[in-house]
C-alpha cells in the first residue's frame, strides 16, 4: 500500500500566468511602443520589424519579433529584475521596464534652454477662418437680437425674424445658454492645461479663446495638451501614440493575431 502523505502543501498557483493572455494583449493594444522597446532595450535585438507580447508569468514575459528582411518569427524571453506575485505587480513591472526603455532608446533630451534671441513661441492659435466667421455671426446676431430694440434693427426684415423666433424673451435664453455652455468649456481647457503642464502664458490665450469660439477650440486646445502630456510621461498618460504625427512608432508595428491565424480569444483559427 502505497504512503499518504497528509502533510503534503498544494502547488502555489502562478496568479500571473493565470492572467497571461489579459496582461500581454493588453500591453499589445495600449502600448504597442513598448512591445519594441523591450525588444531593443532588454532583450538587446537588433532592426526589430515587428513584435507582439505572447505571454507573463511570475518572473518575466516571452515576446514574439520579426527582424526587418525576414518573415521568420522567433521568440525570445525577458526577466523581470524581481519575480512578482500578483497581476498588479505585473503590470507595474511591465510600466517601469517601459519607462526605462523609453529612457534610453528614445534619449529624454532636455529642450527647456532657449537662446535669448529666439522669438518666444506661445502654443496657441486662433480658430480656422469658417469657424471664426460662424461664431461672430451667431454672436452678433444674438446679442443684436437681445439688446436692440425694433425700431434700432437695421432691416424690418430682422425684426419679422425676430418676433417669428419668439422675440427678445427666446434670444435671451438663447444667449444665458451659450453663456453657461461655453463657460464649462472654459473650465474643461483649463482642466486640460493643467493636466498637461501646458505654460501659464499659453492657457491664459486658451480659455478665452474657447469661451468665444467653442468645441473647435477645446478641440485644438485638447491636442495642445495631449502633445505635452505624451511628451511628458508617453507611457503613463495612455493615450495611443499615432495621435502625434508619427513621432511615436506605429501599431503596424505589432504582430497581429491575423500574421498568426488567431481568433480573437488567443486561440488558431483551425481549433
Amino acid at each position: 500500500m502505497a504512503p499518504v502523505l497528509r502533510n503534503r502543501k498544494p502547488e502555489k498557483v502562478d496568479e500571473v500566468a493565470k492572467n497571461s493572455h489579459e496582461l500581454a494583449k493588453g500591453v499589445n493594444t495600449d502600448d504597442p511602443d513598448a512591445v519594441i522597446n523591450y525588444l531593443e532595450h532588454f532583450a538587446k535585438i537588433e532592426s526589430v520589424h515587428k513584435g507582439r507580447m505572447i505571454g507573463v508569468d511570475s518572473e518575466g514575459f516571452d515576446l514574439l519579433y520579426m527582424i526587418h528582411g525576414d518573415s521568420k518569427k522567433r521568440e525570445v524571453r525577458v526577466l523581470f529584475k524581481q519575480p512578482v506575485s500578483t497581476v498588479d505587480e505585473a503590470k507595474q513591472e511591465l510600466k517601469a521596464m517601459a519607462k526605462e526603455a523609453h529612457k534610453v532608446l528614445h534619449f529624454d533630451i532636455d529642450k527647456s534652454y532657449v537662446s535669448p534671441n529666439a522669438k518666444k513661441h506661445i502654443d496657441w492659435h486662433m480658430p480656422k477662418t469658417k469657424t471664426f466667421a460662424f461664431m461672430t455671426v451667431v454672436w452678433t446676431t444674438v446679442l443684436l437680437a437681445v439688446h436692440l430694440e425694433d425700431e434700432q434693427l437695421p432691416h424690418s426684415t430682422l425684426v419679422n425674424a425676430r418676433h417669428m423666433a419668439g422675440g427678445q424673451d427666446i434670444f435671451e435664453k438663447i444667449l444665458f445658454g451659450m453663456f453657461i455652455m461655453h463657460v464649462v468649456e472654459s473650465f474643461v481647457a483649463l482642466g486640460l492645461c493643467l493636466y498637461a503642464y501646458v505654460p501659464v502664458k499659453a492657457t491664459l490665450f486658451w480659455l478665452p479663446t474657447v469661451f468665444v469660439f467653442g468645441i473647435p477650440s477645446l478641440q485644438d486646445c485638447l491636442k495642445v495638451a495631449v502633445r505635452y502630456a505624451m511628451h511628458r510621461d508617453p507611457v503613463t498618460f495612455g493615450i495611443p501614440k499615432n495621435v502625434l504625427n508619427g513621432h511615436y512608432m506605429k501599431y503596424r508595428r505589432i504582430i497581429t493575431d491575423k500574421d498568426l491565424g488567431l481568433n480573437e480569444d488567443g486561440t488558431f483559427k483551425d481549433e
